[in-house]
């Protein structure tokens, strides 16, 4: 899984975040440390088949503490030889 390299401004109201502070900070970063590993995985298998990750449930610590439910949409940046960055 990797960092971000976009971030919609919608990110305000989730989160309490500007997207200029998520640009290249880890995509798992804000995301519940229980669900981690199944987050990882589901994006993976996006990064695999060069699919992109599309309204994947997922929960968010915001920058008070609480948990947010949100939708990640997503997609993996490719080298020239198809392999990851």
């Amino acid at each position: 899984m990797g960092f971000y390299t976009y971030v919609k401004g919608g990110v305000r109201e989730d989160t309490g975040c500007e997207p200029e502070e998520l640009i290249g900070h880890h995509c798992l970063g804000l995301v519940v440390e229980a669900i981690r590993p199944g987050m990882r995985a589901a994006a993976d298998a996006c990064f695999a088949a060069k699919a992109p990750i599309r309204s994947l449930v997922n929960e968010l610590i915001t920058k008070d503490g609480r948990l947010v439910t949100v939708f990640t949409n997503g997609r993996p940046v490719l080298a020239a030889d198809g392999s990851r960055c």
